[in-house]
């Protein structure tokens, strides 16, 4: 997902939202370092109604077959 991250910012000068939980977070020590020098926001455990309201400004979404992904489809994205 690191490479996706970073080629769509190269090609785009987008930015991306990494949507996960707090144990995925502290988890995922490795992965943070590989997406540095693109603009992020991190979203931890995030209320439903404050990550609707995020993927609803969202160009395109790219993840896992999970919530936040059928989320964003439900609202267009």
């Amino acid at each position: 997902m690191a490479e996706v991250i970073r080629e769509w910012s190269k090609r785009t000068g987008g930015s991306a939202i990494v949507i996960c939980n707090a144990r995925e977070a502290r988890d995922a020590k490795a992965f943070w370092p590989l997406i540095q020098g693109v603009p992020y926001l991190p979203l931890v455990d995030a209320p439903l109604r404050p990550l609707a309201a995020r993927l609803s400004l969202l160009r395109a979404f790219v993840g896992n077959d999970s919530g936040p992904r059928h989320l964003a489809a439900a609202l267009g994205v």
